[in-house]
């Protein structure tokens, strides 16, 4: 039986190109290798981001196209992350309408009530201590990076449930999880 750790140095080893660089502007170091090419339309690829915090299939700061996925975000719309090259896609309708407003508002308010309900779970800091820290959270909360990061770990701890979803969504989303 072969074990992760060695798995991922025979893929390092035997892997068929390599592209690699680094971003001069934040230091990030980046390697992209093609383990394997099934003709036109299955390859399989995995980059190290050292700027990632994910833990990818292929460990700490590998990702691949394989572990790109989709969720509702807090306004209702979808979010992307692309794994592979570590972005996040973020779609919002052109026009701002009174539904978005209002799905994002709730949501923002759900994350300030379960934050602030995190913070009162901690022992040790006085209670100016634990004002601070809700009004941090709160500031926080209003920009969108932070946010989503958030509402994508309250998804998963099942915090938070995702708002209802237009048609159209629901169908592109069973799309996406069947492929």
């Amino acid at each position: 039986m072969i074990h992760t750790p060695k798995l991922v140095w025979l893929l390092i080893f035997f892997a068929s190109t390599a592209q690699a660089g680094v971003n001069h502007k934040n230091g990030n170091f980046y390697i992209a290798y093609t383990d394997l090419i099934k003709g036109p339309l299955f390859e399989v690829t995995r980059t190290y981001n050292s700027k990632s915090t994910d833990i990818g299939l292929f460990g700490f700061g590998w990702g691949s196209d394989f572990e790109s996925h989709l969720i509702v975000g807090p306004s209702g719309t979808p979010i992307i992350y692309h794994h592979g090259a570590g972005a996040t896609g973020y779609f919002k309708p052109r026009v701002a309408d009174q539904r978005y407003k209002a799905l994002l508002t709730a949501s923002i308010k759900k994350m300030v009530e379960v934050s602030n309900e995190e913070i009162a779970r901690k022992s040790g800091i006085d209670d100016t201590e634990r004002q601070r820290l809700k009004d941090e959270v709160h500031t926080k909360l209003q920009e969108r990076g932070y946010r989503v990061a958030q509402w994508k770990r309250f998804l998963r701890d099942g915090k938070v449930t995702p708002p209802p979803v237009p048609g159209w969504y629901r169908i592109f989303l069973r799309l996406q999880l069947q492929l």
